[in-house]
């Protein structure tokens, strides 16, 4: 993964993953990228950052300079084609730290080995 030097860093990550090839003026020469993407449930982006403080650290700014730690809590997942396709989410619960599946009515819970799939599409992550 390719992440660009940054002056500041957000309270909340979104990644997106490019997930679709192909022309961007002829829908039918699109076609999807089904590729696993490994990543990690933390992120330390402290290399990439110039400054580590949020507006609300200032103006004690106490921050730790080689630590700048994100923890992933949601993903969002597309299943199908570009054309015909379901979204589908996990999400982790902040106060039990477990993870859950959600797939329109269905709420199942799932281990953190089973979120890194083929179809993952959107990553969420907020800083510690």
């Amino acid at each position: 993964m390719c992440i660009r030097d940054r002056y500041k860093a957000p309270q909340t990550l979104i990644l997106h993953l490019k997930r679709f090839k192909g022309s961007e003026f002829d829908f039918n020469s699109k076609s999807k990228i089904k590729d696993k993407i490994s990543f990690g449930t933390e992120l330390n982006l402290a290399s990439h950052v110039v400054n580590h403080c949020l507006p609300q650290d200032w103006p004690s700014q106490t921050i730790v300079k080689d630590s700048l730690i994100y923890e992933l809590y949601g993903i969002v997942n597309h299943i199908g084609s570009l054309g015909f396709g379901h979204y589908t989410a996990y999400c982790k619960n902040p106060e039990t730290q477990e993870w859950y599946e959600f797939n329109d009515s269905h709420v199942d819970k799932v281990r953190v080995s089973q979120i890194c799939t083929e179809n993952a599409y959107l990553l969420f992550y907020r800083r510690k």
